[in-house]
């Protein structure tokens, strides 16, 4: 959270996390073809608060109202939860489909699509993602190259967008680091990804590979921390990294 909210009965400011269990159920086909496999599965979950409390469907905005001796006062408008859509689980539903082909040449190409579908609730992590790798065979090396993506659901992205850019003036500004907490809590994504690495064969067990990433943020991504004030969007982030695998 990039706000300290709690004197409004909110979050603190920095890492907070919500205690959940889930349950899931899956089925996975896979169809082999010389050296290739085709692979589709769907899978089916459910997650409840540990603690048996609601969570909220989606965020509306609301009047709010300060108490006087004359009576409750409208002071503004503020987006809070939506009392009439809390739940106690959130039903999320996957389907998978992906592929490892020999295109000759001592080239293959690799790609697999996933959609995650949450019927429930806006705020959740509603969104379709994949990727597309090519890579070549070389002696002992295998360079490759990766495209992917990672989009929410129309849904999340509006509802993010709403609060986003929506700002509290007047008496009731006071709620804005709340109104930021909001924005913090929902699980939106907008980014793409083009990366080019290396793999190098030590062993037919061991294996070192580099690799530069670059990723696009466009209107936002919850794997990204953001700093206090505006969250990070239009940006690029490079990632280089180099690990060593071995196989027991």
């Amino acid at each position: 959270m990039r706000d300290d909210a709690t004197i409004l009965g909110g979050m603190a400011q920095g890492a907070n996390f919500w205690p959940m269990d889930m349950e899931s159920a899956g089925l996975v086909m896979t169809f082999q073809r010389n050296t290739s496999v085709f692979r589709a599965g769907i899978h089916y979950a459910t997650t409840e608060m540990r603690d048996g409390s609601t969570i909220n469907e989606r965020y509306t905005l609301q009047p709010v109202y300060y108490p006087t001796p004359m009576g409750p006062v409208h002071i503004g408008d503020a987006y809070q939860y939506d009392v009439p859509n809390l739940s106690k689980s959130i039903r999320y539903i996957v389907y998978v489909l992906g592929f490892d082909t020999d295109i000759g040449c001592d080239f293959r190409l690799t790609g697999e699509y996933g959609r995650r579908v949450v019927p429930d609730f806006d705020g959740a992590p509603d969104s379709h993602g994949g990727y597309l790798s090519l890579h070549k065979k070389i002696g002992k090396w295998t360079p490759y190259m990766t495209c992917s993506g990672l989009l929410s659901a129309r849904k999340v992205l509006n509802m993010f967008n709403a609060i986003n850019s929506y700002q509290i003036y007047g008496p009731a500004d006071f709620l804005n680091p709340a109104q930021r907490q909001l924005v913090d809590s929902i699980n939106a994504y907008d980014q793409y990804t083009l990366a080019v690495g290396t793999s190098y064969s030590l062993t037919p067990k061991q294996k070192i590979k580099a690799e530069w990433g670059q990723t696009r943020i466009r209107d936002t991504s919850a794997f990204i921390d953001n700093p206090p004030g505006s969250r990070i969007s239009d940006s690029n982030i490079n990632v280089f990294s180099i690990s060593y695998s071995i196989m027991f």
